[in-house]
């Protein structure tokens, strides 16, 4: 792995920019984070300079460095006594019926809340997870916990279903197909890969939204977030890299038990994505300023 210089270090590529922005939303996402305000606004400094060095940087070994770099930077500056045990429970319910008996590969995984959630609630045969970042996971036993790259890994024994959640945002674009080929060695004949990702359509959904809170796609990501997709452009990848068979769920079924076994085509999702009147109509319905439902991204595929 080559070394790279500080990610904080050199002049702001977003600097004249930035400063003649206001923070809009730079409150709200205090509120919604519980992270202070003074933090939120260091790790913007942090991420604009990642975000323009990674998506320039064509050495991928460069551009892992930069990766472990920038997670070892604001890790600690996001850090919030906010718990999210209720979204990881809710994940994990909804998904029980693919993880029931079945051996789970969680890809970055972070400090393994989804996990331990799936250990309570989804009833799996094991649990492995992989992260870039050190968190300091103890494995149980039960759970295993891998300190490592989750664009190009391989595991000792294939898995049943691998889950990407809230990671392929985070990889720039010369990255994710090696990360979906990775998951797809990693799984058994007829495997499950099980994505999730916010829309690029409803963003921005990193640090970006210190500018912009409400959700109606006015400003794009450039923070950690360096990939937001539409439905339309993941189901492309995962269709070129081996997988098919998709399907994904109704809106907010994760809340609604009656319907988290439903499994259907995103027929919905892409209308709705390629419907300008339906995206401002949901640009329109609000809550504390923020688009209610944001067409977010969940795609239940199977290996081919």
């Amino acid at each position: 792995m080559g070394t790279t210089a500080s990610i904080t270090s050199g002049r702001n590529p977003h600097g004249a920019e930035t400063a003649s922005r206001t923070f809009t939303g730079l409150s709200e996402l205090e509120r919604s984070t519980g992270v202070p305000a003074a933090n939120l606004l260091k790790v913007l400094e942090v991420e604009l300079s990642f975000h323009s060095r990674v998506l320039t940087e064509e050495d991928s070994e460069r551009r892992r460095g930069l990766y472990r770099e920038l997670y070892a930077a604001v890790h600690p500056l996001l850090a919030s006594d906010r718990s999210d045990s209720t979204y990881f429970e809710r994940m994990a319910k909804l998904f029980a019926s693919e993880l029931r008996n079945k051996s789970v590969l969680d890809l970055g995984c972070g400090d393994g809340s989804l996990l331990r959630a799936i250990a309570k609630h989804g009833s799996p045969a094991a649990l492995t997870g992989i992260d870039i970042h050190p968190f300091g996971q103890v494995s149980d036993g039960f759970i295993t916990f891998t300190h490592g790259d989750v664009i190009r890994f391989t595991v000792s024994r294939p898995v049943d279903v691998a889950i990407s959640s809230q990671v392929v945002e985070h990889l720039a674009p010369a990255d994710l197909n090696e990360h979906v080929r990775s998951v797809r060695n990693s799984l058994v004949e007829n495997g499950t890969f099980i994505v999730l990702t916010p829309n690029r359509l409803w963003g921005p959904h990193d640090i970006t939204r210190v500018y912009d809170f409400t959700s109606s796609n006015r400003v794009a990501a450039q923070g950690s977030h360096l990939n937001e997709l539409t439905y339309r452009e993941l189901m492309t990848v995962l269709h070129s890299q081996g997988f098919e068979k998709l399907t994904t769920v109704l809106p907010f079924a994760d809340r609604l038990p009656g319907l988290r076994l439903l499994r259907l085509r995103p027929f919905l999702n892409l209308s709705i994505e390629n419907n300008p009147s339906l995206r401002q109509l949901t640009y329109f319905i609000k809550r504390r300023g923020r688009a209610v439902y944001k067409n977010p991204i969940v795609l239940i595929a199977r290996k081919a």
